[in-house]
């Protein structure tokens, strides 16, 4: 399969002058540094020219190496971008487990000193649940008490 590669021309402005012995100075003011001299109009402006597409090409080399340079920068911050969100995923994970521990505990408590009809906050053992949650978690936790039940009552109900 044949690739066809299209360029597409861009104009420079080129200004000429001559000096007192006779030679051309070519100089192309958008591209610092692009400033020679040659014996003729035509020498100088071929090797202006030259100079040119030199200087443009180490241009988009230096260009291309920080391009480059930045891709692989992009890619570093992505991979420490996820490996990140991987951590907090883990911390807020653990940080869940030992919160639901911790609410069981709450539980326990609340059950045992309800049974002798002492009061307890929990706020003074350091747990910081809200009330609501609390009632909430004792809600669940009865419920779960009952489904048992209830399967523990089908299953004897049906041997017997």
């Amino acid at each position: 399969m044949k690739h066809t590669a299209q360029a597409e021309a861009f104009n420079l402005k080129v200004e000429f002058s001559r000096e007192d012995d006779g030679q051309w100075i070519t100089d192309i003011p958008a591209l610092p540094g692009v400033t020679v001299y040659g014996r003729t109009r035509k020498q100088a402006l071929a090797s202006a020219e030259a100079l040119a597409l030199r200087v443009i090409a180490d241009r988009l080399e230096s260009q291309s190496k920080a391009l480059s340079n930045l891709s692989m920068h992009s890619q570093r911050l992505s991979r420490q971008f996820e490996r990140t969100v991987a951590q907090l995923r883990d911390l807020q994970k653990t940080r869940l487990t030992q919160e639901k521990h911790d609410l069981n505990d709450v539980l326990d408590v609340i059950e045992m000193l309800e049974s002798t009809g002492e009061p307890y906050d929990p706020s003074e053992d350091g747990f910081v649940f809200p009330k609501p949650q609390i009632d909430a978690a004792i809600r669940t936790r009865n419920r779960e008490r009952l489904i048992s039940e209830a399967y523990e009552h089908r299953c004897e109900s049906a041997a017997a």
